[in-house]
């Protein structure tokens, strides 16, 4: 599961009858809520994640704020100020009270009454959030069921009049801020349903993200007032069920109408539960506070931090991809959070490149960590050296211990089943004197074994197969999850010499990455250098961005005065990486890194909100829509060839009947447009490959029939069948060509071919009205498949081309179009449900089409809207 709670929650010590309040400064937890036998509204403090709570060394271990009510109270922080607001016991007027030492003591501004009053009333308990130097309180009118909301821009001495949200409860409502947008959620006034509404002005208008009803309802249902909060880009809502006692949380990305069920709690209330969260960084968890059955006012937290669950979470949208399908962060010289064994050369501020262990650095979403095995005083740990030259020779420090690193790794996958991949290379004996080697085999097999039987969750069974072709399913949420790549600094060293084959342990081939390092430490020649690797990916390969700077030799030197540290050149970089308009404007065209390197991954914001974008685009898949218009034909028309002429789309058909039928329709959103044949015809032959192309201004096609002696020809199209019927050149081939694929390239057309034959052979030729120019294959190779069909499309200035094969589960690709042997790679590939023997593109109105229609019985045809998926944001 994505929460893990602990088995016995923790226990403030305190009890109410009304629903808590939780907020947070810092590393501190607030608690405000009602004492249980009296009107007084008390506060407690914990800074250990509530596992203890105290009030300031009081004698009664709260603090008594001077304040009464009958309803449950609100707290939240403004910068370091805690605000309280609530409904007085005497009254229907809502009142706040602020401290600005962090609780301890109490008061309104120093109003005579030590509070200050809003002037507005309820019969429920009020809700208050912090935004942009503003508080904003959301709470139920005091004679009707309506929510309203007033704000206070002078830190709560004056409240503004009310604004009306349209919607109405009977109890608590519960507002929060996220991405610069408020959002309430609450209870129907007369259902038990959960509804959410937002704010994008400040809270001067509100909405349901533009539902028809201005409101979002969340599909679940409570009898009490839920509690909402913001955490890592997602709204979480906890609530007691509406038929139970059970408190359940759900959660939803910004700004979306779909609620997810995340799961049971596992506790049980009779009032609704108080949820907060504590910002955005590695230990990111939701805490739950909440009035169990037994009277004990408990806390209830999650157990380490969102992001050591990030893959599991994604399962549903990446589980079915493969790695080189999706992005992951990675870890530069992951061992380095600490300089130990340092040579003369060696300070913290150039050996140190990460201020988190591996433990905090799974929590802060790593998932590949590049390890360098070193042996320093008898013993493997992780180091980060370089050569210096013949005088110096190595110069450096060593890190973490490979002992610490797996210990943790244990510790981070005892529960939770992410994939873990652990590169080891770089290695060092130092061990030998002053001018250090390669490990041997004899080391490597000592290493080996003692993560062999020490690290838990190994991952065997693939070979040396290449892992990125690999779903990522087959590892997330199952029993082995690790993988451990090992790079041998000295090649002659056998891996499985020790560990054996498919025990977990794969050679470098197996996870092939390119080296994409920099080298710099000027970070506009680094963004250029890495830009520009990422522009020229070869498609369907695994890569890698290293966002990385590097000291120069004179900061390595100087770094201890006045020079940058490794940490320093690596803050520089991570604050730049979410801004960096040209990186993602790659992405965006449709190339991606499969991993991004860091220095000091703790501090990198929003890396997985990034690598979530990546990884909900890839791989982009054609999605065909409703049909917009349809009919039956009736002949099957097996060789289809659309073609412009004066502007207008039209298309090509013949059919492998007796007379070998052939017409011309015009293509339109028009049912008789399409059924009306323009012109038509019979030939001595069927041509099962057409393939029309435009040269100097005028609409050909070629043809080719699926004879003993392969005739081809190309005739010229127009609405005139004496010249269609005209052959201006012809000959034959020795292959019947059953897929042709006409394209442009730097002015000229070309056709891409290929054979249902044994060895599936293709080729690239150029298309003109000269048989020898024909003839002549530019480039050739052989597929693994033969595709039957195929349909030619441009995405930002790329020619690629769609193809499928007609086999049981209907595999599909899409390959680039060039002139070189890169026509041969695979970029994305999948599978559909249907085969279309008759697949024409076309483009209408400025979007693009396709015309599909299959060999059944009714010959069914539809046209539908040709689109490529992509959730990417620049």
């Amino acid at each position: 599961m994505f929460f893990t709670f602990p088995k016995e929650p923790s226990s403030t010590g305190q009890s109410t009858e009304k629903r808590p309040s939780i907020t947070r400064i810092g590393n501190k937890l607030f608690c405000a809520f009602k004492e249980n036998t009296s009107s007084k509204i008390d506060v407690i403090c914990s800074t250990d994640n509530g596992k203890t709570w105290e009030g300031f060394e009081t004698p009664n271990n709260l603090i008594y704020t001077g304040q009464t009510t009958d309803v449950s109270p609100s707290i939240c922080a403004l910068g370091t100020n805690l605000y309280i607001v609530f409904k007085e016991d005497t009254s229907p007027s809502i009142d706040v009270i602020y401290s600005k030492d962090q609780g301890k003591s109490w008061d309104g501004f120093g109003t005579s009454n030590g509070l200050v009053q809003t002037g507005q009333g309820t019969d429920c308990g009020p809700s208050i959030c912090s935004f942009d130097e503003k508080l904003y309180i959301a709470f139920k009118e005091s004679t009707s069921t309506k929510i309203d909301v007033i704000c206070s821009g002078d830190y709560g001495r004056s409240w503004n009049a009310l604004v009306h949200t349209g919607q109405g409860t009977e109890v608590s409502p519960s507002i929060c801020e996220m991405g610069g947008n408020l959002y309430i959620a609450f209870k129907e006034a007369t259902s038990p349903s959960i509804d959410v509404i937002c704010s994008k002005d400040n809270g001067n208008s509100w909405d349901g993200f533009g539902t028809s009803n201005g409101l979002v309802q969340t599909g679940q249902g409570t009898d009490c007032a839920p509690s909402i909060c913001a955490l890592e880009g997602k709204l979480y809502i906890a609530f007691k069920e509406a038929t139970s006692k059970r408190i359940d949380i759900i959660y939803t990305q910004s700004s979306t109408k779909d609620w997810s069920h995340l799961q049971h709690v596992g506790e049980t209330t009779n009032i609704g539960p108080a949820l907060t969260s504590n910002g955005s960084n590695i230990d990111s968890n939701l805490f739950i506070l909440f009035q169990a059955e037994d009277s004990s006012n408990r806390l209830l937290q999650t157990v380490g931090s969102f992001h050591g669950h990030w893959m599991e979470l994604s399962l549903d949208t990446i589980g079915n991809k493969t790695l080189k399908d999706i992005c992951i962060p990675g870890s530069h010289d992951a061992g380095m959070s600490k300089s130990i064994n340092q040579t003369v050369g060696a300070h913290e501020c150039n050996t140190v490149t990460q201020t988190l262990d591996i433990l905090y650095q799974l929590q802060a979403g790593a998932r590949i960590f590049d390890i360098r095995p070193v042996i320093s005083g008898g013993k493997y740990l992780t180091g980060h050296y370089t050569h210096a030259g013949k005088i110096l020779n190595h110069q450096g420090a060593c890190g973490q211990s490979i002992d610490e690193i797996i210990t943790q790794i244990n510790a981070f996958t005892e529960d939770r089943k992410e994939l873990i991949i652990l590169q080891l290379s770089h290695d060092l004996n130092t061990d030998v004197g002053r001018s250090y080697r390669a490990l041997n085999q004899e080391e490597w097999n000592e290493l080996l074994n003692k993560i062999k039987y020490r690290l838990n969750r190994l991952s065997g069974g693939f070979g040396h197969e290449n892992l990125t072709s690999i779903k990522l399913k087959t590892w997330v949420g199952q029993e082995w999850c690790v993988l451990v790549i090992v790079d041998p600094s000295d090649k002659e060293v056998n891996i499985y010499d020790a560990v054996g084959k498919d025990k977990g342990f794969y050679p470098n081939c197996s996870l092939p990455v390119p080296s994409v390092y920099t080298g710099t430490n000027n970070l506009e020649d680094m963004i250029n250098d890495q830009v520009d690797k990422l522009s020229n990916k070869i498609d369907g390969s695994y890569f890698q961005t290293s966002w990385t700077l590097t000291q120069s030799d004179d900061q390595t030197v100087t770094c201890r005065g006045w020079a940058s540290s490794i940490l320093e050149l690596a803050t520089e970089a991570n604050k730049n990486f979410n801004d960096c308009k040209p990186l993602f404007n790659e992405i965006i065209k449709g190339k991606f890194p499969n991993i991004i390197w860091f220095d000091n991954i703790g501090n990198v914001k929003g890396i997985l909100n990034r690598c979530e974008e990546i990884n909900s685009m890839a791989p982009r898949e054609i999605a065909v829509l409703p049909e917009i218009v349809a009919g039956n034909w009736q002949n099957f028309y097996g060789t289809a060839a659309p073609f412009e002429l004066n502007g207008k789309p039209y298309i090509f058909l013949q059919t492998d009947t007796a007379d070998n039928h052939w017409c011309i329709s015009e293509l339109a959103l028009d049912a008789s447009t399409v059924n009306y044949e323009i012109v038509a015809g019979n030939w001595q032959n069927f041509y099962g490959t057409a393939a029309p192309f435009v040269l100097n201004g005028k609409p050909y096609i070629l043809l080719q029939t699926n004879t003993a002696d392969n005739h081809w020809c190309i005739s010229e199209l127009a609405l005139d069948a004496s010249i269609v019927n005209h052959e201006i050149v012809a000959g034959n081939w020795q292959n019947f060509y059953g897929t042709a694929v006409p394209f442009e390239l730097n002015g000229k057309p070309y056709i891409f071919l290929q054979t249902d034959t044994a060895d599936n052979h293709w080729c690239i030729s150029e298309l003109a009205l000269d048989a020898s120019i024909i003839n002549h294959e530019i480039v050739s190779g052989n597929w693994e498949h033969y595709y039957n069909t195929a349909v030619p499309f441009e995405l930002n200035g790329r020619l690629l081309v769609f193809l499928q094969t007609n086999t049981p589960d209907n595999h599909w690709r899409i390959s680039e179009l060039t002139l070189d042997a890169s026509a041969n790679c695979e970029i994305l590939g999948g599978t559909w449900q249907n085969f279309y023997g008759t697949s024409v593109p076309f483009q209408l109105g400025g979007k693009s089409y396709v015309f599909l229609q299959t060999d059944t019985a009714d010959n069914r045809w539809c046209i539908s809207e040709l689109n490529v998926k992509s959730s990417l944001k620049g």
